[in-house]
C-alpha cells in the first residue's frame, strides 16, 4: 500500500488547472473542449471544471496547490467574480481570461475579436443585397458594444446607415417580457431588413418573435446570430444562421498562455490576443438575396443550386435565356460584382468550409465547390487566398497562434 507522503510526492508532479465558466453555453462548452485536447500534449497538466461563484471553493483549490485559472464566458459579467479573482492574485495564482464581458479587468486574455465579428456581419448582408442593417444586442455587456461599432462601421463604408436595438441580459428580464418588447419594436421595424443579433439565444428570440407577428424568415426579415451554438441553432424553425467563434484557437491559446504565466519569474504577462471569427455558416434563417431584380435573383438561385454541379457563367446564361452582357450589366446595378466573381466567391466560401470542416479529399473537395479539376482549384484558390488548399488546411489544423511564446519545461 503506498504511504501518504508517496501519494503526496506522486501528487506533487501534477499541475491542476481549473477553467471557471458555465458550460451550459456552446462557447465555454468548446473553449474547454479546446483547452483539455491542447493539454493533452502536456502530461502533468490536470484540467478540472468549476462552474459556481463561491469563495470557500476558491480557497479549498489554493490548498490544493492551483497552478492557474482560465476564466471563461459570462462568468467575468458577475459582480460577485470580482473579490474571488482578488483571492486568487494575493496567491499569486496566474488568470487567463477568455471572454471579453468587460473591458478589462487587468488580467491576460485572448477572446473573439468582437469588432471584426460586427464587421462580418454587416459584410454577410450586404454581399446579400441588403440595405437596411439592424444590429439587436444586450445592453451594458462590452462584447455586445463592440459587436455594434464592427456592425456599424462596416455599414458605413458602404454608405449605409444601421440601426440598434438594445435588451437587457435575458437572465435579467422574463422570456415572456423579452418577447413582448421584441414584438412591439418588430412592428414598427421597416421590412425586409436584415438583423444581426449578438448571440443565437436572441436570435432564437427573433424568430419566435417575428413568428407571432405573421412575420417571413428570412423573406420579411433575415436574421443572423452569433456562436453557432449547438442548441439555440437547432430550437427554431427556420434553423439559425450564425457566426462561427474559433474556440479552438482560443482555447488552445488560453492554455499556453497560462502555462507561460507558470513558468514566469520577471517581466510583463503576454498581451491580450483578439481571434478572428471563422465564418458565417449559412442556414434558413438568412439564406435569401435582398435584390429585386427578378433576373439577378433567379441567376443567384441557379448558383446556390447548382454549383457543385460545375456551373459557369455560360451555362449559367443558357439557362436563364438572357445575353452575358444583360447579365452582367443587371449584376453590376443590383450588387456591384459580376455574376463571375459572385460564382467564384460562393466557390471559395464552400471551399473554406470544406478545407477546415470535412475530411475530403482536395479532389473531392474542388468537385464540390464547382471546379472541373484539382489544378483549376488550386490556381484559383491560390490566387484568391495567397496559399494553396492543402496549406490552408493544414494551418487551420493547427490552429497556430504566432504571437504566443512556447510554453516552459515543467518544473520538477
Amino acid at each position: 500500500m503506498r504511504t501518504q507522503n508517496a501519494l503526496s510526492r506522486r501528487s506533487s508532479k501534477y499541475r491542476r488547472i481549473v477553467f471557471w465558466g458555465d458550460i451550459t453555453t456552446t462557447y465555454n462548452r468548446n473553449v474547454l473542449r479546446a483547452v483539455t485536447q491542447a493539454a493533452q500534449q502536456y502530461p502533468h497538466l490536470r484540467i478540472f471544471l468549476n462552474q459556481s461563484i463561491d469563495l470557500s471553493q476558491i480557497h479549498n483549490l489554493i490548498k490544493l496547490k492551483l497552478s492557474g485559472v482560465i476564466v471563461g464566458g459570462q462568468l467575468m459579467g458577475s459582480p460577485d467574480v470580482r473579490p474571488l479573482l482578488g483571492a486568487l492574485a494575493q496567491h499569486h495564482v496566474p488568470i487567463v481570461d477568455v471572454s471579453s464581458n468587460q473591458a478589462s479587468l487587468g488580467f491576460p486574455r485572448i477572446c473573439p475579436d468582437d469588432l471584426e465579428i460586427g464587421r462580418m456581419a454587416a459584410g454577410y448582408f450586404i454581399e446579400r443585397g441588403f440595405r437596411r442593417l439592424v444590429y439587436f444586442g444586450v445592453e451594458g455587456q462590452h462584447w455586445a458594444w463592440r459587436r455594434w461599432q464592427g456592425f456599424a462601421a462596416r455599414a458605413t463604408e458602404h454608405r449605409l446607415a444601421a440601426e440598434a436595438r438594445w435588451t437587457a441580459t435575458p437572465t435579467e428580464i422574463s422570456a415572456e417580457r423579452l418577447l413582448g418588447a421584441i414584438v412591439a419594436w418588430l412592428h414598427h421595424l421597416a421590412r425586409p431588413c436584415a438583423i444581426f443579433a449578438g448571440v443565437d439565444s436572441l436570435a432564437a428570440y427573433l424568430i419566435e418573435a417575428c413568428q407571432n407577428q405573421g412575420l417571413a424568415v428570412p423573406e420579411d426579415i433575415a436574421i443572423l446570430g452569433c456562436n453557432d451554438d449547438d442548441l439555440f441553432g437547432q430550437l427554431r424553425e427556420p434553423k439559425i444562421s450564425s457566426i462561427a467563434l474559433d474556440t479552438r484557437r482560443i482555447g488552445a491559446g488560453a492554455l499556453t498562455m497560462l502555462y507561460c504565466l507558470m513558468g514566469r519569474k520577471h517581466g510583463s504577462p503576454p498581451e491580450d490576443i483578439l481571434v478572428a471569427p471563422l465564418r458565417v455558416v449559412t442556414r434558413r434563417s438568412s439564406d435569401i438575396f435582398a435584390v429585386e431584380d427578378e433576373l439577378v435573383r433567379a441567376a443567384l438561385k441557379l448558383i446556390r443550386d447548382r454549383l457543385d454541379k460545375y456551373f459557369s457563367v455560360k451555362s449559367m446564361v443558357r439557362s436563364l435565356a438572357t445575353s452575358r452582357s444583360t447579365l452582367e450589366r443587371r449584376f453590376a446595378v443590383a450588387l456591384g460584382r459580376s455574376p463571375a466573381a459572385e460564382v467564384r466567391r460562393v466557390q471559395m466560401d464552400i471551399a473554406r468550409t470544406l478545407l477546415q470542416d470535412s475530411e475530403l479529399s482536395i479532389e473531392n473537395v474542388a468537385e464540390r465547390a464547382g471546379f472541373y479539376s484539382r489544378r483549376q482549384f488550386t490556381l484559383a484558390f491560390h490566387r484568391q487566398m495567397g496559399i494553396t488548399p492543402r496549406a490552408y488546411r493544414q494551418t487551420q489544423r493547427r490552429g497556430r497562434l504566432a504571437p504566443l511564446p512556447a510554453p516552459p519545461h515543467p518544473r520538477r
